[in-house]
């Protein structure tokens, strides 16, 4: 019985290497994805899908938010919004809260009102306080996700509303673009 169960422990090793060689060469990644890959993968699936049936800039956008409304709930209280925003964080997102009174990075950053901008003039404060009604929050989350080639730059974007009336996520927008150098 040991003569048989050596060489085949032996062949079952050489397969198993040549498994995850032929896996590493050929970029297959052998690990479980995160939500958030398999979000940007689901976003970026939608995107396609709403680019190949010709529904434009909106179309396509309007695709990607649906996506991210199924990780994002309208609905969804705030803390659970904001563990979200932590491991998003955590995976190097830059992530902003904008305010009627001004904005601030979050979590831990100071609120800026408006007019201490560099270069405040009064059409671009009032206008920004038009965006940003009182009694609310928008969260702005983004991120380059990718470099391909060294050239072109993928980007996700990933907004949402709470009103601080409700302490649940309000509304929720996404969208992909890319950029090259």
């Amino acid at each position: 019985m040991k003569t048989i169960a050596a060489p085949f422990k032996r062949h079952l090793l050489k397969m198993t290497g040549a498994t995850f060689l032929t896996s590493l060469l050929n970029g297959c990644n052998m690990t479980e994805k995160t939500w958030i890959e398999t979000m940007l993968s689901e976003m970026e699936n939608a995107w396609i899908r709403a680019d190949n049936a010709r529904e434009g800039h909106t179309g396509r956008d309007e695709a990607v938010s649906i996506v991210a409304r199924q990780y994002f709930r309208p609905g969804m209280p705030k803390s659970e919004a904001f563990n979200l925003l932590h491991e998003l964080k955590s995976l190097g997102f830059e992530i902003r809260e904008y305010r009627h009174e001004g904005v601030k990075n979050w979590p831990e950053g100071k609120l800026f009102a408006w007019e201490s901008a560099r270069h405040p003039d009064a059409a671009t404060i009032k206008n920004l306080k038009l965006k940003y009604p009182k009694g609310e929050s928008r969260f702005s989350s983004w991120k380059t996700y990718d470099i391909k080639n060294l050239i072109v730059k993928n980007n996700v974007a990933i907004g949402f509303i709470i009103k601080d009336d409700s302490e649940v996520i309000d509304r929720v927008e996404a969208t992909l673009w890319a950029e090259s150098i």
